[in-house]
């Protein structure tokens, strides 16, 4: 499908960043998504002679040393075909492949994701690609921070006889 499209990564060049306190690590975490989708719901202005949008999902996994890693987005998860839209992207001849979700690949690498390991997962956006259920594997032991303006207004605010 998509993996045709991926190219072989290269080395990163030396860097030479000197240790500190205040830099981080971030990984990128190949989700083992790859899309076969339409560009034009994703990406405007449409791009002449580019109709398709192939290629991978990914997820970052941030860490310092003075706290648990952080996640920013989950990628698709591997069941996606039981969410509501399933069908419909069916339909539309919308090709998604997903081979494992993101805390299965955290598991093989030695990530007790069960245990908490993960302090936050941060949602760049309310999308179904980054959000839905893929809390789950989470066991509730992780926070959520969402970055997402769309989802912060549709968030209903308490009122005055609910405490913040």
């Amino acid at each position: 499908m998509a993996q045709e499209y991926m190219t072989t990564p290269k080395q990163p060049p030396p860097l030479n960043i000197p240790h500190s306190d205040i830099s981080v690590k971030v990984s990128c975490i190949d989700s083992t998504c790859r899309l076969d989708i339409p560009m034009g719901p994703f990406l405007q202005p449409d791009y002449v002679g580019k109709d398709r949008l192939l290629g991978p999902c990914f997820a970052f996994l941030i860490e310092h040393p003075s706290k648990k890693p952080i996640l920013f987005d989950l990628a698709i998860r591997k069941d996606w075909e039981k969410l509501p839209s399933y069908s419909k992207w069916v339909e539309l001849k919308w090709g998604i492949h997903v081979e494992k979700d993101v805390a299965e690949i955290l598991k093989e690498i030695g990530v007790d994701v069960d245990g908490g390991a993960v302090d936050a997962i941060i949602w760049s956006h309310h999308h179904w690609d980054h959000v839905v259920s893929c809390l789950l594997p989470f066991n509730g032991l992780t926070s959520l921070l969402n970055l997402s303006m769309s989802t912060r207004r549709a968030t209903p605010k308490p009122s005055p006889a609910q405490p913040a």
